[in-house]
């Protein structure tokens, strides 16, 4: 016995894609679907059983448990050597999807499997891949993997990550292309000019796959320096520049900023500061205990008492003046899937607690976006 398989949707993981199973097995009364790596490493399973109306008929929607999965970790944040030492990848994972009929007592019939590639920079329907690669057939029309506006601010010993998709490699594997950075003066003068290869990414099979990362700093070899300039060119004269240029200009702002993380739509991570403040949320627990009262009892012991109160910290941001494509970029935000706050030199993973954002106020006319966000710990005191 077997089941026959048939794949509907796009693997645009914000879209469904069904996976439909038909048993030929009259005993199967519910199918097993796994979730595995290439390593036979189960990373999500669910049961389902037959559609309605039939009694051979499962259906399974998958990109939304693979969204789930592909949530990057942040990469080096703090730590530009660390950074520099190689470029880092948006993993470009293969997942084998396992199905398995199972009879009236769970156990299992048959066997049969599908085996697809989806890539966690493919999450929005309308953007061709093809529109992020500074390969041999770029220009200075594609895109890096974000949405970010062209002017972008970084304070010195900060750093932000830019991810580019595939480059072109010739016959022994070695890149066609490479990262230039730039270091500006306050006249645009190119004071430092530096190259690194273009790093092989992911490779799957034998196609490269995977949006490579690459740290981007204020010059700190060049005091004079105001801003960086980052794009995609070829090695060999004319030396074609194959993507889009970014320019990231110094932030002087010395204090009252936390810097947020989070990560976009194609799982990259972006950056930005913002101002407000700190406040502590404090909530009672409702387990409480009876204490024994001693022989010579001070005023708080003895009675009925609560085991602790837990407490953790909210945060009251905003973004200041914003252009109306900043606030189009600030958006993205509301549906990350990851957010954290660097808070004293440590990276704390918060929740966005709003379910839309106010980018406009009448008492200063000024476009300007708060966020509120929770963290997710929870803190105990006694």
């Amino acid at each position: 016995m077997a089941l026959t398989t048939t794949v509907f949707g796009e693997p645009i993981l914000n879209q469904q894609r069904i996976i439909q199973y038909v048993s030929d097995d009259s005993n199967c009364v519910s199918v097993r679907l796994s979730i595995q790596t290439l390593g036979l490493i189960e990373k999500f399973a669910f049961i389902n059983d037959p559609e309605v109306g039939t009694d051979d008929t499962f259906r399974f929607e998958v990109n939304k448990s693979i969204s789930n999965l592909l949530v990057s970790e942040f990469p080096e944040l703090l730590d530009l050597s660390a950074a520099f030492t190689g470029s880092k990848f948006l993993s470009s994972t293969a997942f084998m999807f396992v199905a398995i009929e199972l009879d009236a007592n769970g156990s299992p019939l048959s066997l049969t499997s599908l085996t697809q590639t989806h890539y966690p920079y493919n999450f929005f329907r309308g953007q061709l891949l093809a529109e992020f690669n500074p390969d041999s057939s770029g220009s200075t029309a594609i895109k890096f993997l974000t949405n970010a506006p062209n002017l972008r601010r970084i304070k010195r010993g900060d750093f932000i990550w830019l991810y580019g998709n595939n480059a072109s490699y010739d016959g022994s594997g070695d890149p066609l292309q490479e990262w230039v950075l730039q270091a500006l003066d306050s006249d645009n003068n190119v004071l430092e000019e530096v190259n690194f290869d273009y790093v092989n990414p992911t490779v799957i099979g034998t196609t490269k796959q995977g949006g490579v990362g690459f740290p981007i700093n204020i010059s700190n070899t060049q005091s004079t320096s105001v801003a960086t300039v980052v794009f995609v060119r070829d090695k060999a004269s004319p030396f074609t520049v194959r993507s889009e240029i970014k320019r990231y200009n110094e932030y002087t702002k010395d204090c009252g900023d936390y810097r947020l993380f989070w990560l976009n739509q194609y799982n990259a991570t972006e950056s930005i500061y913002l101002s407000g403040n700190k406040q502590r949320q404090i909530e009672n627990s409702k387990q409480t205990f009876t204490q024994s009262e001693p022989v010579n009892a001070t005023y708080n012991q003895g009675g009925v008492k609560s085991y602790a109160n837990n407490f953790r910290y909210s945060y009251t941001l905003n973004t200041g003046r914003a252009t109306p494509e900043e606030i189009k970029y600030f958006s993205e935000i509301l549906y990350s899937r990851k957010t954290a706050l660097l808070v004293d030199g440590e990276l704390i993973e918060v929740v966005l607690t709003d379910s839309d954002l106010r980018d406009f106020d009448e008492k200063d006319s000024v476009d300007n976006i708060t966020f509120n966000f929770v963290e997710t710990r929870q803190n105990t005191f006694l």
